[in-house]
């Protein structure tokens, strides 16, 4: 926090916000940000916004948002020599990463996995539906006669010549 008698940035934003009659929700809305990191910027609250880097950014779009110069505004910020919690960098040890790098890893094949088999299984049943609608196109196209065997020849016996009987074939129709 600054000292109560010097002026800091987020009181200058204040004021400018004031001047062009704009309300802390105005502000809000236009930002998308919530109401609560508004009065935080104005408050000087800096440790309830997290990263000083996201404070930067926070400064310097309301800065520009109020037309003033983003850079003064940064320059005050930087010069109240705050000191950022390393905490936030503690709770994020490098085995976390690893387990997470596993993890996903193990999701990104299992995802590929399974669009292989979606591929597989629609080419089976794709070629299962066009050979099945070719089956019925040729069955359709096609006119059914019915056929009868044919019988056999009437065969001819001779008291004198040997018994000759003669067979006929016919070539089917289909």
């Amino acid at each position: 926090m600054p000292a109560k008698n010097m002026v800091g940035p987020g009181q200058h934003l204040r004021c400018a916000r004031e001047r062009a009659n704009m309300s802390i929700e105005d502000v809000a809305d236009k930002m998308r940000l919530s109401k609560n990191i508004i009065y935080s910027l104005e408050d000087e609250n800096y440790a309830a916004l997290g990263s000083f880097a996201f404070v930067r950014g926070y400064l310097r779009g309301y800065a520009k948002l109020l037309n003033l110069s983003a850079d003064d505004i940064i320059a005050e910020f930087n010069h109240l020599n705050l000191k950022e919690k390393s905490e936030s960098r503690a709770n994020y040890p490098l085995a976390d990463t690893e387990k997470s790098r596993g993890s996903a890893l193990v999701i990104r094949w299992g995802g590929l996995m399974l669009a292989v088999i979606l591929i597989v299984l629609m080419i089976i049943w794709w070629q299962s539906q066009s050979s099945s609608n070719q089956t019925t196109s040729i069955n359709s196209s096609q006119q059914v006669i019915p056929v009868t065997q044919p019988q056999q020849a009437p065969t001819t016996t001779n008291s004198n010549s040997k018994n000759v009987s003669f067979v006929v074939k016919l070539p089917k129709i289909v």
